[in-house]
């Protein structure tokens, strides 16, 4: 080997070393953000730090909003059930014939419940009356004298020939 060889071989050699040298340099990642203190920009960092602000100021909107809805239906659901509970006793009471009144004061989270309870009020107060009924009775009259009197006249037709023909 020539003294010409030996130096290309060293310079090879240097160029190599100075190579890996810089190539075991952590090598930045594409992905990773740069580093923030090397390149810091306070236009940047004040453009960035308003918009994390008003995405949290949206979620904190949003969060308070569901919170809202949710206590609404609760709310909902809390009157649904007394309703229902309310026209259980109304049937309860309709169908032992209690008037209304009673009907607000049965007792019972179930029909079976306030069926018993509706019975034993029953028995306390007494049995209802009798409801009356809607259906007229037969030939009703009219009060006074002659009970077996005939109708009066109530076509107008009828009643001017009369009164004209005399």
């Amino acid at each position: 080997m020539s003294e010409q060889d030996t130096t290309e071989a060293t310079q090879d050699v240097t160029e190599d070393t100075t190579d890996a040298e810089t190539t075991d340099a952590p090598e930045a990642d594409e992905d990773a953000e740069p580093d923030w203190r090397k390149n810091f920009d306070p236009d940047k960092a004040a453009a960035r730090i308003t918009k994390l602000q008003s995405e949290a100021k949206n979620l904190r909107d949003r969060a308070k909003t569901a919170e809202q809805k949710a206590a609404g239906v609760d709310e909902k659901d809390t009157r649904i059930t007394g309703l229902e509970a309310q026209v259980l006793r109304y049937e309860v009471a309709f169908d032992l014939g209690l008037p209304r009144e009673l009907a607000d004061r049965l007792k019972g989270n179930t029909k079976d419940e306030m069926l018993a309870d509706a019975e034993a009020l029953v028995k306390l107060v007494g049995a209802p009356k009798a409801t009356a009924t809607r259906k007229p009775s037969e030939a009703l009259r009219g009060g006074g004298g002659g009970g077996d009197a005939e109708p009066v006249e109530t076509d107008l037709r009828k009643i001017g020939e009369r009164m004209f023909n005399r």
